[in-house]
């Protein structure tokens, strides 16, 4: 008898375990969880990494399927993955990987159910960012590592971001990174360690083209913002930095040649003329900068024109001070829409002078 009543005893357990281990798991709020980037610290996703997007419960898919749309900005082709039984979704991109430095929506709807039936009650809608691939030492980003990938290091000097994943290689081929604050900053870190510093220029050394092609007056638009970045100095840390690169072929001597009067004439003067560069990078898309130097404080007007010579948009209408100036050109016009791919006409006035170049915008 005592027994019996034990057993009843446990039955009685088993029963009421069951139904609080039902009542908790099987029947409570399904939720979204997060994102399997936000786990890594990071505010977007290399570009061949899966997006998981993660819930309390197990799903159901025909719930999910039906209850979930996603879009890219930049057209890409967006599939969702799902095994049953499981607590998240993927979403990967047909056939491979997901296109650099696009923006993914994602809506979860409310009609999205765990496997016991119980609803997500609430939309969500996630914004998704990719993050930009980098050639090592391309830190121009415009396909070509030359003379010219030295004047981002110069613009980004010190800046720092996220390590890339490889930071050890510098080999020539795609590499994911993560965003930093500024994109461009991100391809300036040519050898990945974070950090934009004197040893990236052995990135640019060890894939550089096998042909100088600039010309003396363009040798001077990369001469001169070295020099106001942080002074000879600066140019003195990446020419010792280059010395110590292990690459010995024609790229560093090419680069020590570039090098060597900065180093050794820090005597070397500014422009004492208004002077326009020529953008970079350039092609372009969907952004690129422009650079201009005043030997004294003046009105300017630099504004963007299309082959037919109707205004685009105005980047600068003011007073800038004498020295080197910047801006960057989103690729928009004055109401904010983005403008066709063909050619552009970017036009610096001042009071008595104008001076113009002409850029291409590739999509």
């Amino acid at each position: 008898m005592e027994v019996d009543n034990r057993k009843n005893i446990y039955i009685l357990l088993i029963i009421g375990l069951l139904i609080l281990f039902s009542s908790n798991v099987f029947s409570q709020q399904l939720t979204f969880d997060s994102l399997n980037t936000f786990s890594s610290g990071y505010d977007d996703f290399l570009y061949n990494q899966p997006i998981k997007i993660w819930f309390n419960n197990d799903l159901d898919f025909q719930s999910l399927s039906s209850n979930t749309t996603f879009e890219s900005d930049k057209g890409d082709s967006l599939i969702m993955r799902y095994a049953e039984g499981d607590k998240y979704f993927s979403i990967a991109s047909y056939p491979e990987n997901f296109i650099p430095l696009d923006k993914i929506t994602v809506t979860l709807g409310n009609g999205i159910t765990d496997r016991a039936g119980n609803p997500l009650g609430t939309t969500h809608t996630l914004e998704i960012l990719v993050g930009p691939v980098v050639y090592p030492g391309d830190t121009d980003n415009n396909g070509v590592v030359d003379e010219r990938d030295i004047l981002p290091l110069g613009i980004f000097w010190q800046d720092t971001g996220p390590m890339r994943p490889d930071s050890t290689s510098l080999i020539w081929e795609l590499k994911p990174a993560h965003r930093w604050n500024v994109i461009r900053a991100t391809y300036a870190d040519a050898d990945g360690n974070g950090i934009v510093e004197a040893h990236d220029i052995c990135g640019i050394s060890d894939n550089f083209s096998s042909t100088l092609t600039a010309s003396a007056s363009e040798m001077n638009n990369i001469i001169y913002p070295l020099l106001k970045q942080t002074g000879n100095g600066f140019a003195t840390q990446i020419y010792a930095a280059l010395v110590d690169c292990s690459n010995k072929g024609v790229g560093k001597q090419a680069l020590l040649d570039i090098l060597e009067p900065i180093v050794n004439k820090p005597e070397i003067i500014l422009p004492n003329n208004f002077t326009l560069y020529q953008n970079y990078p350039n092609p372009f898309n969907p952004s690129t900068t422009i650079e201009f130097y005043l030997p004294e404080e003046s009105q300017v007007t630099l504004s963007i024109y299309n082959i037919t010579g109707q205004l685009v948009t105005t980047l600068i209408d003011g007073i800038r001070p004498g020295g080197f100036s910047e801006v960057e050109w989103n690729g928009q016009d004055l109401y904010s829409n983005s403008v066709a791919s063909g050619i552009y006409f970017y036009r610096l006035q001042t009071v008595d002078k104008t001076y113009s170049k002409r850029m291409l915008l590739l999509k």
